[in-house]
């Protein structure tokens, strides 16, 4: 804990530093620190802070909006970072350990007297309640207008008088002072129907022998109770009355106030099922546990532990493990209950019941068992005072089904297992949450095993790290899978894994008995309302590993606010969890592969078939929308792109500005779905779609190297488009496809001789003049500069027409770059300077460096190490933040060749082995042998022959087969002169 930071809540909220206070004047700003204040150390979810801020009504920007808040926060409170408020998904967390917080150095001082107490110091451990109590100052986080704060502040107002009332207990029971009476006088005036307060004040006064005064307190009790709620008096104030009356409390001035009665030898109950046989793996969640149940005795406090997850991960069997673990912590009882939250045909048990079955199995006699919940409540409470029990709440459904049986000693533990989320008893009562992951696959097989025997598992370890992963780790999965082998000793793993292989079937097959997974996901899925039972059903529909927010407004045709609702609905229901954030930063989410299928025989069973195609084809469309535009912004304009007849979809509530911030960075995390949309839009029959989403990814498949990513979707669009007689799909796959040939080093024109043609036939001049300009790079790197250059100027013209500045920039750098070649330095300098100044006012990142990376090369040419040094680098800086890898490794043999003419050999060797690093990672083929070949001639300036000598070999074989021709010839004259052979080309 800091004394530096202080945050005030028993109070107005407030802040200060070094005993300095903080002005925090915007209500947002209060209301965020004040909810993270009241949940130190643990996540304050983002939806409860726009609730908490909002209300019902919160605006578009709300999540930006908190964001802001946090930034100025820690800004304010000296830290800039996250050291003070990380971002925790789902929200934030105020770390407890670098602020001081009053409200928990009161609980810390409460906690203090009460040991105080237990250890015989009275005198003690009223000063500690005295000083709790005088860390109020004023009503608690007053003037924040939420009604979110405002519950809150009811319960921080409840606390505070529980514990007045427990401190006058103490100062009238141990005779600590005598005013006692004018302080109880006092908070009965201001708090008259609280009953507690008034019996103590009837004690306190027919202590001091004021019987007929405390006998008129009780009157005034009752009529006030009686005229304002219209009932009787409780039972602590009515027996407080009739001991009065029987003179029981003459003699003794502060007797404990009466509880209800209970047995006087209660029952030590242990109802624990047997350990889970076969319990593998969770050895982090149930150090978790431990590491909860230990920091909650310290504080004095009943540890709260709820368990989440889907149905079948565990949960209970985890539950079951540590409670067997810990159960010599509580010799007064275990109790285990299963409240069928998610039970089928059993309706969840009411927290009534639950009450009495706790009540009869600590021996209370069903006669003496209270008939009203609360009653109920406040006798397990008194019988729970100073014992140590354990409850395993088994399979809750809500909050308000456990809340009631949750207990009040310091010395009692409760561990919840549930499907839901029940954020409101992490907020409101401080449970800790665990959310309960799938099994790794190591952990699968080792369960698998346990099962049917390691050796059978050991025998085909192949086939069961597929059955492994067909059960997607879920551990009733798994478990089912086991008990089907064991049963049938002639089935080996993989002649069960080839029975899940089919996806038609695998939800059948993963039943044994009177267990299986669907009844499991069909309770969940029943307590889903409408609008989010359609989102889990079309979420079926879908292949993709995870998903971002924006695909399932795409998926219902709402706006994304609509769609988040129903988003969340899944997330606390476990028929969704999030797996954190993207490159871009925004949260990803997953549905587990079982309940896909569940989610996709729901949708094909309750969707019409034209539902179904519309919502695929609204996200296909909006995926398209939002990819367009990503590459509109990294290149600077709708340049390079071919356009086709498909659709976007458009949410009603338009685009959010802030998902693309990062154009390359959301690509980037769109990857797979980009690639999987591809292989769904050609199932799906939808052509265009198909062609149109893979020559969009070629952006980032070209910036960051991902060729095996741009060959699979390009070949299955060219498929499909042949299939369905699209010309000019055909045309566009032809010329992205041969382009991609580049990368691999030029072995045939054919595809971009084909796209010419196309393009021809379906007059579209810009897709020609964009395969003239890479079949003169084809030519150029074949070392035909003439007709390289005869491309180039044919293109040139229609590109200018078009409107294409990124595909005209990089036309003049080739050009540029074969009058570099033939020495031509002041045109080359001119091409490259328009070449430049177009991608500078355009914003086109990757042509500026490309542009800087030829002057570069120029200088170098012309004998300018000092500028060829400088263009590298700026190239090199605008690279790398784009992660560029084929751009870095061009640029880096550039800068590395310009270090080594500078004399700075050591540093020219390590950046040419950077480039060739590099270029072999992104299995570019010219800027592998490049890299080679420069690093080869270092060796030799640097006296290193046979080294050389290895790495010209290395070079002519990847250059070889026409890949790379250039460098393979002068990969072989450089061994040559060196009277070295080319030998088997084999580095």
């Amino acid at each position: 804990m800091s004394d530096l930071r202080k945050v005030r809540v028993l109070g107005p909220v407030d802040a200060m530093v070094d005993g300095t206070a903080l002005e925090i004047t915007g209500r947002r700003q209060r209301v965020v620190l004040a909810l993270l204040a009241l949940n130190a150390g643990r996540v304050v979810p983002l939806d409860l802070m726009i609730d908490a801020v909002w209300g019902e009504r919160p605006p578009a920007s709300a999540r930006n909006q908190i964001a802001i808040c946090v930034t100025q926060l820690r800004r304010l409170l000296g830290c800039p970072g996250a050291e003070l408020i990380d971002a925790v998904p789902p929200g934030y967390q105020l770390r407890s350990e670098v602020v001081t917080i009053d409200l928990g150095t009161a609980e810390t001082l409460v906690a203090a007297g009460r040991r105080a107490l237990a250890e015989g110091d009275p005198p003690r451990a009223v000063d500690r309640l005295r000083a709790a109590l005088d860390l109020w100052r004023g009503e608690s986080l007053s003037g924040l207008d939420s009604d979110i704060m405002d519950a809150e502040a009811a319960k921080l107002e409840e606390w505070r008088l529980g514990v007045m009332e427990e401190h006058l207990e103490l100062r009238l029971a141990h005779g600590i002072d005598g005013e006692v009476i004018t302080d109880l006088t006092a908070l009965v005036g201001r708090h008259p129907f609280r009953e507690k307060l008034r019996a103590t004040l009837m004690r306190a006064l027919c202590g001091a022998g004021r019987q007929a005064e405390a006998l008129d307190v009780y009157r005034q009790g009752r009529k006030l109770l009686a005229d304002e709620l219209g009932v009787d008096p409780g039972q602590e104030l009515r027996l407080t009355h009739d001991a009065i009356l029987r003179g029981e409390l003459a003699a003794s001035p502060a007797p404990r106030p009466l509880a209800p009665a209970v047995p006087a030898a209660p029952v030590t109950a242990a109802q624990l099922p047997s350990n889970v046989a076969g319990f593998v793996a969770r050895e982090r969640e149930l150090a978790e546990m431990d590491r909860v149940f230990a920091e909650s005795r310290a504080a004095g406090v009943p540890a709260c532990i709820v368990v989440t997850s889907m149905g079948g991960a565990g949960k209970t069997g985890l539950a079951v493990r540590w409670a067997h673990r810990v159960a010599e912590h509580f010799p007064d009882g275990q109790l285990f209950i299963d409240l069928h939250g998610y039970t089928a045909q059993t309706e969840p048990l009411t927290p009534e019941a639950s009450l009495d079955r706790f009540l009869r199995t600590l021996g209370v006699p069903g006669e003496r068992v209270p008939a009203g919940l609360e009653d109920r409540e406040a006798l397990l409470r008194s019988m729970l005072a100073n014992r140590r029990v354990l409850f395993v709440l088994d399979n809750a459904r809500t909050s308000a089904q456990v809340r009631p049986l949750l207990p009040g000693s310091p010395g009692c533990a409760v561990v919840i297992t549930t499907r839901d989320q029940l954020i409101d008893l992490v907020v409101r009562e401080g449970a800790h949450p665990m959310r309960l992951p799938t099994l790794t696959p190591e952990e699968s097989a080792a369960l698998l095993g346990t099962i049917v025997g390691p050796e059978r598992i050991a025998a085909d370890p192949r086939a069961t790290a597929r059955l492994a992963e067909l059960c997607d780790g879920l551990p009733l999965a798994l478990r089912i899978a086991g008990a089907r082998l064991l049963a049938r000793p002639h089935w080996t793993p993989a002649s069960l894994a080839a029975r899940l292989d089919d996806e038609q079937r695998r939800l059948a097959e993963f039943s044994h008995g009177e267990v299986g997974l669907r009844a499991g996901f069909s309770l969940s899925y029943q307590g889903l309302s409408g609008p989010a039972a359609e989102l889990f059903r079309r979420l079926g529909l879908l292949r993709m590993p995870d998903f971002a927010d924006w695909v399932t407004a795409a998926l219902l045709g709402t706006g994304l606010g609509q769609a988040q609702v129903c988003l969340e609905e899944l997330l606390d229901a476990q028929l969704v969890h999030t797996v954190g954030p993207d490159a871009s930063g925004r949260l990803r989410h997953r549905m587990h592969d079982l309940v896909r299928l569940y989610a996709r025989e729901r949708a094909l069973a309750e969707e019409p078939e034209e539902c179904r195609s519309g919502a695929l084809a609204r996200v296909l469309g909006r995926l398209l929308a939002l990819a367009h535009e990503a590459n509109r912004r990294e290149r600077g304009g709708d340049f390079t792109i071919i356009r086709g007849a498909s659709a976007y979809w458009e949410p009603p509530d338009g685009l959010d500005e802030n998902l693309l911030a990062m154009p390359l960075d959301w690509l980037e995390s769109e990857r797979h779905t980009l690639v999987v949309g591809v292989t769904q839009a050609a199932e799906s029959g939808f052509p265009e779609l198909c062609w149109e989403l893979a020559l969009a990814g070629v952006t980032l498949f070209e910036a960051r190297g991902y060729l095996d990513d741009w060959r699979q979707t390009h070949e299955q669009a060219l498929a499909a488009v042949r299939r369905s007689g699209a010309l000019l799909g055909e045309a566009a796959m032809s010329y992205s496809l041969g382009s991609l040939e580049l990368y691999y080093g030029v072995k045939s024109s054919r595809l971009l001789d084909t796209a010419l043609e196309l393009f021809e036939k379906v007059g579209d001049a810009h897709g020609k003049a964009l395969a003239q300009r890479y079949l003169g790079l084809s030519e150029h790197f074949r070392g035909h500069h003439a007709e390289a250059l005869a491309r180039y100027e044919a293109a040139l013209p229609a590109l200018r027409d078009a409107g294409d500045r990124a595909a005209e920039a990089h036309v003049l750098g080739c050009m540029a770059q074969i009058a570099i070649l033939r020495g031509d330095y002041e045109l080359a300098r001119t091409r490259l300077r328009e070449a430049l100044a177009i991608c500078e006012r355009v914003g086109y990142r990757r042509g500026q460096a490309q542009a800087l990376w030829r002057l570069g090369e120029l200088h170098l040419r012309s004998g300018d190490v000092r500028r060829a040094a400088a263009a590298f680098e700026e190239a090199l800086e605008l690279v790398r933040q784009r992660r560029d890898a084929l751009g870095e490794a061009y640029i880096l043999c550039g800068l590395g060749e310009t270090q080594i003419l500078q004399g700075l050999l050591d540093r020219g060797r390590e950046t040419l082995s950077r480039a060739r690093q590099v270029a072999q990672e992104a299995g570019q083929a010219a800027a592998h042998a490049r890299a080679c070949f420069s690093l080869a001639q270092a060796m030799i300036a640097g006296g290193d022959p046979e080294r050389a000598i290895t790495l010209l070999r290395e070079t002519a074989a990847i250059a070889a087969d026409d890949t790379a021709p250039i460098w393979e010839k002068r990969a072989l004259s450089a061994l040559a002169e060196l009277g070295a052979q080319p030998g088997d080309l084999v580095p």
